[in-house]
């Protein structure tokens, strides 16, 4: 799959609260109002709250500005916005629920984030709108609510929040809180995409690709990662050099695909990686190298990618160089097996049939073969010939072997 579609949380950890190149125009047309109306610039005889004020506007600076992790300065940072979100500065009530999520000077605590994003989101508060439905969404500090998460979305949307756009998008592709709607789905991709929203314009391409609440069209598809790429989204890269190197939407360009599968798996993206090793075992728009063939497929399987485990488990089969191969072949193919890869599981039986890697066993590879037979044509070939050679009484006994256990 082009990108995960499922939680919300996890797509907001892949990415920092506000992009490094929008963060200059965000320091100046959100930080310099507020300091306009701060305490620093007041006439010194007219009544204001300094307290009040002043830590506004720091809170406000300290977190447009800040750089790396220095526990000073993030214990500074929360107490500045600490005392100004008390004071009811829905910014600040904010940025609090900001640094309790992620537990900047302080751990973290979903449940005082969810407090303070409330705050916010009181007072129209557009992305803390957004972050509290994502709370209701994950039933993260609170508990799991699909029709609040809708509602608070709305609000955020109304106030043109391109998060909230997005999220709406997933709401309506899976008919969490509302009826599943497609159409409805890619039209919210779509505002957000037009808002120059990487992820939204990624998922937008996949919708494109896959005809989800449109036409498919593999050129759009291929336009709207293109987008994404170029913003530096590891998921469009992958599906950007997936695209070239596979010719969909373009000619087949193998060197392209290679350009961008590899800054795609500098990112750790894994299905990239898994396509990268392919790209050096083939030696397709790159020279061929089988040792870095399998140092991509490594790091793919490191990374959870059951098809890269399944590959590279077949290569340390078939590699006759080191008798310890037989061995790390057996043990990345159970791995894969496990997660329910059905080729990893026919290669399974293969291997108990002719003892690579583990004792020879033909009920073993039988009854594993069996198992993955509607899943894939090689294991119901092997299932069929190996029961054809079978007495009815070899049958029912390969019947009797539970086959989970078979891949710990």
């Amino acid at each position: 799959m082009a990108c995960s579609l499922g939680n919300i949380s996890t797509l907001l950890k892949l990415r920092p609260f506000f992009r490094p190149r929008i963060l200059p125009v965000l320091f100046i047309f959100w930080t310099l109002p507020v300091l306009a109306n701060s305490a620093i610039f007041q006439p010194a005889d007219e009544s204001v709250e300094p307290v009040r004020e002043d830590a506004h506007s720091v809170c406000v600076v300290k977190w447009a500005t800040r750089q790396g992790n220095s526990p000073a300065e993030n214990r500074e940072l929360l107490s500045w916005c600490q005392k100004a979100a008390e004071h009811g500065k829905a910014a600040a009530q904010n940025i609090l629920g900001n640094i309790y999520l992620k537990g900047i000077g302080t751990p973290k605590d979903s449940r005082k984030a969810v407090f303070w994003y409330k705050k916010a989101a009181d007072q129209g508060y557009a992305w803390a709108q957004t972050m509290l439905g994502n709370a209701f969404y994950d039933g993260d500090g609170i508990e799991k609510d699909f029709h609040k998460a809708i509602l608070w979305w709305n609000k955020a949307a109304l106030q043109n929040d391109v998060l909230a756009y997005y999220n709406l998008g997933l709401a309506y592709r899976y008919g969490k809180g509302v009826e599943k709607n497609p159409h409805t789905a890619f039209f919210w991709w779509e505002k957000a995409a037009a808002q120059d929203y990487a992820l939204a314009q990624n998922t937008l391409g996949y919708a494109y690709e896959k005809g989800i609440g449109t036409e498919k069209n593999p050129e759009k598809a291929l336009f709207w990662w293109k987008k994404a790429a170029a913003q530096n989204d590891a998921a469009a890269q992958y599906n950007l050099g997936r695209a070239y190197f596979y010719g969909r939407g373009t000619e087949k360009n193998p060197e392209e695909a290679v350009f961008w599968l590899r800054k795609a798996a500098d990112q750790e993206q894994p299905s990239a990686q898994e396509l990268l090793g392919l790209a050096y075992e083939r030696g397709e728009g790159i020279g061929k190298d089988p040792d870095k063939a399998v140092y991509w497929y490594e790091k793919a399987s490191l990374n959870g990618s059951v098809a890269a485990q399944t590959k590279l488990g077949l290569t340390y089969l078939t590699d006759n160089r080191s008798p310890e191969n037989d061995q790390k072949g057996i043990s990345w193919l159970k791995k894969a097996a496990r997660q329910g890869e059905a080729n990893a599981q026919a290669t399974l039986g293969l291997a108990y049939l002719s003892g690579r890697g583990v004792p020879q066993n033909r009920f073993y590879a039988c009854a594993i073969s069996c198992h993955a037979a509607s899943k894939t044509p090689i294991a119901a070939a092997l299932c069929n010939e190996l029961k054809h050679k079978m007495t009815p009484e070899e049958i029912r006994r390969t019947r009797l072997i539970q086959v989970k256990p078979l891949f710990d």
